[in-house]
């Protein structure tokens, strides 16, 4: 027979598994087919993959969340040794709590190389991968990425954002939120085709959405322990797709990179967009993504 203090330890462990089973926050809707959509940066937040997540709800289930230590899960810990090993361990532990088989992975930008660490390490765990505007393993269409966003700030806001910043204070008054404000609202409308549009969809964001400590620390583990074409070799087994823009400014490195590792992947472009087809061109972005679901 119980007595009340059974009942209470009982509570108090009850109580503490509901806690964590909740303290990673998880967008999770819809039903069928698990897809698991993973946002770019690295460490952004991922609300602005919402209206993809919801679009895909309607005939699959669909998940979206916050990497740890941003957004969502910024106070969640921080391991001491690899935080990159520990999003992919995420993932997983997220794949086991939510009774999900095997997943389609859908990563934008970084995204889609943070799907392809995971899939190295839990191929079985993977039915596809669409990598959506992605990064590169060996990251060639980084290489030239900061002079293309200071032509394209030149061509379409010569020194408006200098005489912007110049009008108020100095920058060494500006408080770290006002400076990663200033840079989201500066580089994120050069990834548009639309630069206008571009620059009404930076206005949404806030200094949270980027957490530029956890951008340099995951850069620098990646270098560390980076996908390989040995890995690539692993992988043949699952459908990819490389789906990206003309006009993106990671292009044409992007798909001479992942077609180096992937010489069989399947490949989408799509014209005057750039890095988010699906806020660009919903409407042949959307009919492709369906079937590519099917």
């Amino acid at each position: 027979m119980f007595s009340y203090r059974h009942v209470i330890l009982l509570f108090i462990m009850l109580f503490s598994w509901t806690a964590q089973a909740h303290s990673f926050k998880i967008h999770d809707t819809g039903q069928g087919k698990a897809v698991l959509i993973l946002a770019g940066g690295p460490a952004f937040t991922a609300w602005n993959l919402l209206p993809l997540q919801q679009h895909i709800a309607h005939k699959h289930r669909a998940l979206l969340f916050d990497m740890r230590g941003v957004g969502d899960q910024q106070q969640l810990p921080l391991p001491a040794g690899s935080l990159l090993s520990q999003w992919i361990d995420d993932i997983e532990a997220i794949r086991q709590s939510s009774s999900i088989h095997q997943f389609t992975m859908i990563g934008h930008s970084w995204g889609g190389l943070m799907a392809l660490l995971y899939a190295k390490r839990y191929p079985d765990n993977v039915k596809q991968l669409i990598l959506l505007n992605p990064v590169d393993p060996e990251k060639r269409g980084l290489s030239e990425i900061l002079d293309r966003i200071n032509q394209r700030q030149q061509q379409h806001k010569p020194r408006a954002w200098d005489a912007d910043w110049d009008s108020d204070q100095s920058t060494l008054t500006k408080s770290e939120d006002e400076i990663k404000l200033y840079q989201i609202r500066q580089v994120l409308p050069t990834y548009f085709y639309d630069f206008a549009m571009g620059e009404r969809y930076a206005a949404q964001f806030s200094a949270n959405d980027f957490y530029p400590e956890l951008n340099s620390r995951i850069w620098q583990e990646y270098d560390a322990m980076p996908f390989t074409l040995a890995d690539a070799k692993k992988l043949t087994p699952i459908p990819i797709r490389f789906v990206d823009c003309v006009d993106d400014l990671l292009m044409p490195e992007n798909q001479q990179g992942l077609k180096t590792h992937f010489p069989k992947m399947r490949v989408k472009l799509f014209r005057q967009c750039a890095h988010f087809p699906w806020v660009e061109q919903p409407k042949v972005f959307y009919p492709w993504l369906d079937k590519a679901l099917q």
